[in-house]
């Protein structure tokens, strides 16, 4: 049977990140707590889960309204730390086998890896078919989406007054790019001079670095850095360091100029250190070491 319906894809960000610093047993006990909370709202919206794939959720609702509902009513309910990202879209699918199949699936599992953690973004083809002046949308960036012959357009959903730090929007992409093994490794020296080492792969982002423990996979407590100061992305196979911050951030690359970040973005390329907020040259501040 083929029927119109919103299909959304709501997962755990950077729940990798998590099992490698809490282990097994604590990560998954944290990560069931959040799917669970999940579930509930969609239930409670009048939707159906199709299936859990680790800890991601797949959920369908035949109301557009219903499934915006049920997405922002994940955001506000569930607790904000690991954050979760919601990808979403609108069109016709195949049920089978207790399954759905079809565009209107790869479309929002693909809206899902775009989105960053506490976001919520859906297509046009679902922005369209809702009610005008319910929800606050905004244009979030045009894409193609894998499999795709053409772009379309994605929509935040605003469902949060954002703070003056989180008014940019820090994504470029135009297609999804096969991670392959692509790999950064951290190395994060504290004020105390203590190092720690860290494996990221494109799986892992977006990683967040700032002093807000509720919104941060990386805590820098510093008064130069900010709540949500900067975040890593992996777009166009590439690690991109995208800055949203007051003081900015510092690239030192081998090889290349060094970069000043403030609101805008650039690629990690080899290897080198940055310094969040302060010029990582400078003595007794917190410095990240890098290596692609």
């Amino acid at each position: 049977m083929i029927q119109s319906t919103v299909v959304m894809f709501a997962d755990v960000s950077g729940s990798s990140v998590l099992y490698k610093q809490l282990g097994d047993a604590e990560a998954n006990r944290i990560v069931t707590g959040k799917l669970q909370g999940m579930a509930r709202v969609i239930l409670d919206s009048r939707g159906r889960i199709i299936k859990t794939i680790g800890d991601e959720i797949m959920a369908q609702f035949p109301d557009p309204t219903d499934g915006l509902n049920a997405a922002i009513g994940i955001q506000n309910v569930t607790p904000r730390s690991p954050m979760i990202r919601v990808g979403m879209a609108w069109g016709d699918v195949l049920h089978k086998d207790n399954d759905l199949f079809g565009k209107t699936v790869n479309d929002a599992a693909a809206v899902a890896k775009i989105a960053r953690g506490g976001q919520i973004l859906t297509t046009q083809e679902h922005s369209s078919v809702l009610p005008p002046g319910i929800f606050k949308l905004a244009t979030f960036d045009t894409v193609r989406l894998k499999g795709g012959t053409s772009d379309t357009t994605l929509f935040r959903v605003e469902w949060e007054a954002e703070d003056d730090e989180d008014m940019v929007e820090h994504t470029t992409l135009s297609r999804i790019v096969d991670a392959g093994k692509a790999e950064l490794t951290l190395a994060v020296t504290d004020q105390m001079g203590r190092r720690s080492m860290l494996k990221l792969g494109p799986e892992d982002t977006p990683y967040v670095v700032g002093r807000n423990p509720q919104r941060c996979q990386l805590i820098v407590n510093a008064g130069f850095v900010s709540r949500e100061h900067c975040h890593i992305d992996f777009q166009h196979g590439s690690f991109i360091l995208h800055d949203h911050s007051s003081n900015g951030t510092h690239v030192i690359m081998s090889q290349h100029q060094p970069v000043y970040l403030r609101r805008n973005s650039a690629p990690l390329l080899g290897e080198g250190v940055i310094g969040v907020g302060h010029d990582p040259q400078e003595a007794g501040n917190h410095v990240i070491g890098f290596k692609v």
